[in-house]
């Protein structure tokens, strides 16, 4: 059975599709700590057996603005392609006039979102890994 989905995208209309969702994870908090910058990202495979990825910046700073990324491909390989290609700073305004402040800022995003995307990504593929075993 499939669900009816509804996903957010900047600049574009939302895309609709009826799928599952496989993986997900909500970058809010970081070892319990509340975080003012992150990523909600997730995995869906289609009714078709395509499959969508969604990343979702996330801000609490004054100024900066939600951006959500969501893309549907033709296979898994392309999704893992997708999250390695991502730029996760690059609607992070930071704080350009400290430049110190500013490197940490984008240093810790980019760090929190990666290992974000390796777990998600572990989830994702250990379905396949363990129909193989």
């Amino acid at each position: 059975m499939s669900d009816a989905f509804t996903l957010t995208r900047s600049g574009r209309p939302p895309l609709c599709f009826r799928g599952e969702l496989l993986a997900q994870s909500d970058g809010e908090h970081d070892n319990g700590k509340r975080q003012n910058r992150w990523h909600d990202l997730a995995i869906y495979r289609t009714a078709a057996g395509r499959y969508v990825v969604a990343l979702h910046y996330r801000s609490r700073r004054e100024g900066e603005v939600a951006s959500n990324t969501v893309q549907e491909v033709e296979n898994a390989a392309r999704v893992t392609h997708l999250f390695r290609l991502y730029d996760p700073t690059a609607v992070v305004l930071g704080h350009p006039e400290n430049p110190r402040r500013h490197a940490r800022v984008l240093a810790d995003v980019g760090r929190r979102h990666d290992i974000q995307v390796n777990v998600l990504l572990a989830r994702f593929h250990e379905p396949a890994q363990q129909a193989v075993s």
